[in-house]
């Protein structure tokens, strides 16, 4: 089976899944199993990928977490992609793929 993750952020994958992994052991929780985190981040990618294709003017991710899904659109040259969340630790992480990425979010 072949990542979308891999295919869209090729050098970066393993970055978020760092980060992603260091988001999760800040707010305390256990460490998940890295085939989970993975699957999140797939489902994500996914779900970006898929409104990238829908015709559209813009996306607001509300409640966006680590923004998977706009960083998505936003890396396939998707415009107006917004990403809000009322956690200044998640918004931190988001900002921070964000700028590694190079992404307009």
């Amino acid at each position: 089976m072949t990542s979308r993750l891999k295919s869209i952020f090729p050098k970066d994958w393993q970055y978020i899944l760092k980060v992603y992994k260091g988001f999760l052991c800040s707010t305390g929780s256990q460490v998940a199993n890295e085939d989970l985190i993975l699957t999140l981040l797939e489902i994500g990618v996914k779900f970006g990928e898929r409104m990238s294709q829908l015709p559209m003017d813009g996306f607001v991710e509300i409640g966006c977490g680590l923004a998977i899904p706009s960083l998505t659109l936003a890396r396939l040259g998707n415009t107006g992609v917004r990403a809000i969340d009322i956690d200044h630790k998640v918004l931190a992480c988001a900002k921070d793929l964000k700028n590694r990425l190079g992404c307009e979010l």
